[in-house]
C-alpha cells in the first residue's frame, strides 16, 4: 500500500519510525540483496536519513540502484514486521550529522556509548559517517 504516515493502516510503522533507533537498510549489489542496521531520522512524513561512510557498500550501491527497502526486527515472536519500499539518493544539501540539531538529539545516549566503545570522537563518527542518503518511502507492509 502506498505510504501515507497519516493513514491509521499503518499507525504502528509510524511508532517505530518514531522511537526505534536501529533499523535495517537493503540495498542491492550485483543482483544480491545486501542488509545492513543503520540508524536513522525520519522527518514525519516519507523521508528517512542515514548517514553513510563514503566507502560503504551502501554508499556505492545507491547510485547505480536507488531501489530498497528499511524495515525492523520483528519481535520475538515473529510479529511486528514493518517494512518500507522507496527509492535513496545521496542529497549534499543535508548538514553533516553534528550541525543536524534533530538527529544529535535521537542519537545522543547511542553516540556517547559508541565513541566510547570504540574510542573516537563526535567529531570523527561525524567524518567517518559523512554522507547523507535520503531514502524516499513510497510503500509499506506490515503485520
Amino acid at each position: 500500500m502506498a505510504f501515507d504516515p497519516k493513514d491509521s493502516k499503518v499507525e504502528s510503522i509510524v511508532k517505530r519510525l518514531r522511537e526505534d533507533e536501529v533499523g535495517w537498510l537493503v540495498t542491492v549489489h550485483e543482483g544480491t540483496p545486501r542488509p545492513v542496521p543503520v540508524w536513522f531520522l525520519w522527518d514525519d512524513d516519507r523521508s528517512l536519513l542515514i548517514y553513510s561512510a563514503p566507502r560503504a557498500l551502501k554508499t556505492k550501491t545507491v547510485d547505480a540502484h536507488p531501489q530498497c527497502s528499511f524495515h525492523f526486527n520483528s519481535d520475538e515472536h515473529g510479529g511486528g514486521i514493518a517494512i518500507l519500499d522507496g527509492r535513496i539518493a545521496r542529497d549534499d544539501s543535508v548538514p553533516p550529522m553534528l550541525d543536524n540539531p534533530a538527529y544529535v538529539a535521537k542519537y545522543t545516549a547511542a553516540l556517547k556509548a559508541y565513541t566510547a566503545e570504540m574510542k573516537t570522537t563526535d567529531e570523527a563518527v561525524s567524518e567517518e559517517f559523512s554522507v547523507p542518503l535520503v531514502m524516499a518511502i513510497e510503500n509499506a507492509r506490515g503485520w
